[in-house]
């Protein structure tokens, strides 16, 4: 699949402000939209945070704890 985030992090957004540290990424799934959120911990380790359809995506995302 093109612009997978296991083969390029770096593809998804990276975003500011209070989400400084996540990478957002956009994907369809059985003709529904999703998002992910994730951190580049190292060169071979991503996590997942979160992932979820769009609505409230980024209110939930805040709601995550931070280490």
């Amino acid at each position: 699949m093109h612009g997978d985030i296991a083969e390029d992090p770096s593809v998804g957004k990276q975003k500011t402000g209070d989400l400084a540290g996540y990478y957002a990424f956009n994907f369809r799934y059985a003709n529904t939209s999703y998002r992910t959120a994730y951190i580049i911990d190292s060169d071979t380790l991503i996590i997942i945070v979160l992932i979820g359809t769009p609505e409230n995506f980024y209110h939930s995302l805040r709601q995550v704890p931070r280490e």
